[in-house]
């Protein structure tokens, strides 16, 4: 579940990376104060969460010029593989302390995973899905026609191979940086959500929905493949 998620701001542009910067203090030359109130773009709970727990990482990726482009939301190929440990460690803080309260800046669209016993393996084997047609050069439900460390995944309206950033299993957060994305067979929606065929393909308390990528494959038919989302 994604209890807060949905309700807070999105962390846009630099919010991660402006939310700890030191002030001078009033009347002095050298004292420093650390504040998270100066975030442009983040909600007062994100806020205080980073300030709270990952103020250090996130000065440490401001100061480093190969971080801001794992970190700033826009095209997850700019980051340079593989990714810089001040990015690696700002994004396991906010994974650790403040996935509740801060909103993933990589994932345009929120959704509520369905995560209640998914099966190990897709019982339809993805066989929804017109794998080598147009718009479809790999098979999302089982990542057919990707590489081992590769994600089948949607890429302005086409199923194509991502080559990096391939990282979390299903139902674990992503989305914070560009190489904080899912595992071959699930896309981020906040957590990663499984594709799927049919609600077979799911897990009980969970179904195949097949609404939440149509904004995403504009221009191409209506998808047949969907994503296990939490079921009403």
């Amino acid at each position: 579940m994604l209890p807060r998620l949905l309700a807070v701001a999105s962390l846009a542009g630099l919010a991660y990376l402006g939310a700890c910067a030191a002030e001078t203090e009033p009347g002095t030359d050298t004292g420093t104060a650390v504040t998270c109130r100066n975030s442009l773009d983040v909600s007062l709970d994100c806020a205080d969460c980073i300030e709270a727990h990952c103020c250090e990482p996130a000065a440490r990726c401001a100061e480093d010029f190969t971080c801001k482009p794992c970190i700033m939301p826009g095209d997850r190929t700019v980051c340079n593989a593989p990714a810089p440990a001040a990015a690696d460690e700002l994004i396991s803080c906010l994974h650790a302390h403040c996935t509740d309260v801060c909103a993933p800046p990589f994932v345009d669209r929120l959704g509520d995973a369905g995560c209640e016993a998914p099966p190990a393996e897709p019982p339809s084997g993805g066989a929804c899905v017109a794998f080598a047609s147009a718009n479809v050069s790999c098979n999302p439900v089982t990542n057919q026609g990707c590489g081992p460390q590769e994600a089948c995944d949607v890429l302005e309206g086409e199923f194509v191979c991502f080559l990096t950033g391939n990282v979390r299993a299903r139902c674990e957060p992503c989305g914070y940086g560009s190489h904080d994305f899912c595992l071959g067979g699930s896309h981020c929606v906040g957590r990663c959500a499984g594709f799927c065929c049919d609600d077979g393909d799911c897990g009980p308390g969970a179904r195949c929905d097949f609404d939440f990528l149509r904004g995403q494959l504009l221009g191409s038919p209506p998808p047949a493949v969907g994503l296990c989302l939490a079921a009403p």
